[in-house]
C-alpha cells in the first residue's frame, strides 16, 4: 500500500472519530450565544469544523441574531 493512500486512511479514519465524539458531545449540551443569549444545538459536523478555544466554547453564526460570535456550551435541560 502506497504512503498516500495510507495516509488518506488515516485522514478519514481520524474524521469519523471526530464526528462520533462530536455527536457524543452535541448530544449533551446547546450552545448560549454571547450576543443576545438565545441556546440552540449544534450539528456534529459544524461542531466538529468550527474553530474552537479550550473550554468547548465555538466560533459560529447564531441562528437567531446572526451574529458569529463565540458561543458557550451549556448542559440540555
Amino acid at each position: 500500500m502506497s504512503p498516500a493512500i495510507t495516509a488518506v486512511i488515516i485522514a478519514v479514519i481520524a474524521l469519523v472519530a471526530q464526528l462520533i465524539f462530536q455527536r457524543h458531545l452535541t448530544s449533551k449540551y446547546d450552545y448560549q450565544c454571547d450576543n443576545c443569549g438565545q441556546r440552540f444545538n449544534l450539528t456534529p459536523l459544524t461542531a466538529s469544523v468550527a474553530p474552537h478555544r479550550f473550554g468547548g466554547s465555538k466560533y459560529v453564526r447564531c441562528p437567531h441574531c446572526g451574529v458569529r460570535s463565540w458561543v458557550s456550551p451549556v448542559p440540555k435541560q
